[in-house]
């Protein structure tokens, strides 16, 4: 048994981190993961031992951030997945949460800045560079 807090739109409700309920894993797995379908949404479990997992759905490249949150270093241990990947973690879990996360994971520090997911940076990246040896090249031949 796990406590557990989620808000997911699709489910029309909302329990907070202040206020968790219990839940089965197996019910995690059926009646709240499936239903992380928009940007934002996120669940979260909390393990006997008060350790954390969470889960935020990223629809833009439809990931899932999934971490364990380790205040005490200042970080959390994380990593993106498809649906296939987290449905096949949470399904595998068996008791209290590893606090290095799981098989994959890495640890990320926490700053102003959430982790740098590149897939959506990169596109972004390049054409800066395109547009800067653009402009080298037409100023190299302009001013020739």
């Amino acid at each position: 048994m796990y406590q557990a807090f989620y808000d997911i739109a699709g489910m029309g409700d909302q329990v907070t981190g202040d206020s968790p309920i219990e839940m089965e894993l197996a019910d995690v797995y059926t009646d709240v993961f499936p239903f992380m379908k928009e940007d934002g949404d996120f669940f979260g479990l909390i393990d006997t031992k008060g350790t954390t997992l969470q889960a935020l759905y990223h629809a833009a490249d439809d990931t899932y951030w999934l971490e364990v949150p380790r205040p005490d270093l200042n970080g959390s241990f994380g990593a993106y997945l498809t649906f296939d990947e987290a449905s096949d973690l949470i399904k595998s879990i068996d008791g209290d949460f590893p606090l290095e996360g799981f098989s994959g994971f890495r640890f990320n520090g926490w700053s102003a800045h959430p982790p740098v997911h590149w897939q959506m940076v990169l596109p972004g990246l390049l054409l800066l560079l395109a547009l800067l040896a653009l402009l080298a090249f037409l100023f190299a031949h302009l001013f020739q």
